[in-house]
């Protein structure tokens, strides 16, 4: 197995519908980026910071939410998926047992809402949240 760079998944992506960001950035990281779009640095600024603190990187934190914090309520209005890898034990022809990691994407209302998907969940394989840009302009802030 292979280990990453420690700056894979860290960045801020954009296309004409589209936002992308890696989820190990930290939320200070997300809010300073560059081509991060205004209202979102403006959502973590009022919402998240507060909440999750500014070193505390996304993938950890996501992993830790529950549905009456803010951050779930920015993460919702965004109507985002996470795009995660999830481990899954294959069965060869000789009845051997391996895991492999399979790509999926959840919906932050299945992320924190099903305790033992948590549990399978590395923070460190989770990649990217992608949400529209429609959906960033009608989040309230």
């Amino acid at each position: 197995m292979t280990m990453g760079n420690e700056n894979d998944f860290k960045f801020v992506m954009q296309n004409f519908s589209d936002v992308f960001f890696g989820l190990r950035l930290t939320y200070k990281e997300l809010a300073e980026a560059e081509d991060t779009p205004q209202k979102l640095k403006t959502a973590v600024y009022q919402y998240i910071l507060a909440e999750a603190g500014e070193d505390t990187r996304i993938c950890d934190h996501v992993l830790t939410m529950n549905a009456d914090s803010k951050a779930y309520m920015v993460f919702s209005q965004l109507k985002g998926k996470f795009k995660v890898m999830l481990p899954v034990e294959i069965t060869d022809r000789k009845g051997r047992v391996r895991t492999e990691y399979r790509e999926k994407s959840l919906k932050v209302s299945e992320l924190v809402s099903d305790e033992q998907l948590k549990g399978q969940i590395n923070p460190d394989y989770m990649m990217e949240f992608k949400f529209s840009k429609l959906h960033l302009g009608s989040l309230a802030v």
